[in-house]
């Protein structure tokens, strides 16, 4: 976990995004501020690239032609020093003109040097890059405001290391080698899903379930309600007349008990997914439940001055949306939950995955577990506030 995410923004990265922005044709609005380096930041860019190429053993020609910063080697020299203006140090001086105003071409020398130091040798290319963008941070420092990112690009960035990580096998307790990618395909391949009752993989049958989520490793971050719906509670009719015994879900008559309003809720887990070619993923994991905020036959008694006093069960949770008959249970028993009316969705992307699934003409879609690939606006939508 600390090898995944020791990641951190720094001023390289900075850099990566202010010369994408400054390069020709680039169509980025710099809100007034200049495209082109000083000639005195221009010189100590050249200086720094210069220094890492003598610093790598990397002829300066070669940099440059692999940069494609000038269409002839005869115009190389306006990006690094010579050997005797390097020999020069501080007190080197440069005709006006001298170098290139144009960061995004010293922003490419940096990565075409770490790329063509020769093998065997570490280069740290981001170590690089904070060490260009060091030269002239009073270039790239009105730039920082729009470029530097938000902690929630910085989250779903260090997240999708996650997928990465341990979409490779790793060693487990016991030595045991571990590769989710194989884990999942012999899963899929025998129907099977992990019962946390038995601590065990158990064949669950042909087709999807909803319960092969559980073969997903995943940490509970927290409930999000997205909707509420007034929902009728039955029980069959025989059952609440204790005549005769009728299955909870029998097309018997119903005995409506009560009618309440319910919220839905989907319950986010950050868990690893399969992913593309096999590999794993980091994905938000939403799965649907429904709240009951007072059951039906929950009792009240009035206090002094008559405050209602609502007894237990305060709660009913539920697995599942009530878009088709779920059973639920309090203190009385067990009866049933069906959605009697318009959905009041109170999240966005809820509202629209309803419309979504409308269209599809799958109202079974609505209630399944859904999985979010992690994006910024992913982040934004489930960690903020």
């Amino acid at each position: 976990m600390a090898d995944a995410l020791a990641v951190a923004a720094k001023p390289g990265e900075i850099l990566t995004r202010v010369s994408a922005m400054v390069a020709p044709k680039s169509g980025a609005d710099l809100g007034g501020r200049k495209r082109k380096l000083t000639p005195t930041q221009a010189a100590r860019a050249a200086a720094c690239v210069t220094s890492m190429m003598v610093r790598l053993g990397v002829r300066p020609a070669d940099a440059c032609r692999a940069a494609g910063v000038a269409p002839s080697p005869n115009n190389f020299h306006a990006f690094h020093l010579t050997e005797k203006e390097m020999g020069q140090g501080g007190a080197a001086t440069f005709p006006e003109g001298r170098f290139s105003l144009s960061l995004h071409h010293y922003h490419r020398l940096a990565l075409e040097t770490a790329r063509l130091t020769g093998p065997g040798a570490a280069v740290d290319q981001a170590a690089l890059l904070d060490e260009l963008a060091d030269a002239f941070a009073d270039f790239l420092g009105p730039f920082v405001p729009v470029v530097e990112r938000t902690a929630f690009e910085k989250v779903a960035g260090h997240l999708n290391l996650l997928g990465s990580y341990f979409g490779k096998p790793r060693r487990g307790p016991g030595g045991t080698m571990v590769g989710l990618p194989r884990y999942w395909e012999s899963c899929e391949r025998g129907s099977l899903a992990y019962c946390a009752s038995k601590d065990a993989m158990g064949f669950v049958g042909m087709g999807p379930r909803e319960n092969r989520t559980g073969n997903l490793p995943t940490i509970h971050l927290l409930p999000r309600v997205v909707g509420r719906v007034s929902v009728p509670c039955t029980i069959p009719r025989e059952v609440e007349t204790g005549v005769g015994v009728a299955p909870l879900f029998g097309e018997a008559e119903r005995h409506l008990i009560g009618r309440v309003k319910a919220d839905l809720l989907y319950g986010v887990s950050l868990a690893l997914t399969p992913g593309r070619g096999g590999r794993g993923s980091a994905s938000f994991l939403l799965e649907p439940w429904t709240a009951i905020v007072r059951g039906p036959r929950s009792k009240v008694r009035a206090e002094d001055g008559g405050v209602l006093i609502l007894t237990d069960p305060a709660e009913i949770m539920v697995r599942g949306f009530p878009f088709g008959r779920l059973a639920a249970e309090d203190d009385e028993g067990r009866f049933v939950i069906e959605d009697d009316g318009l959905v009041e969705a109170r999240c966005p992307d809820f509202k629209r995955w309803i419309a979504r699934s409308d269209e599809a003409g799958d109202p079974d879609m609505i209630g399944s577990p859904r999985a979010l690939p992690v994006t910024l606006e992913t982040c934004e939508m489930l960690l903020g506030p």
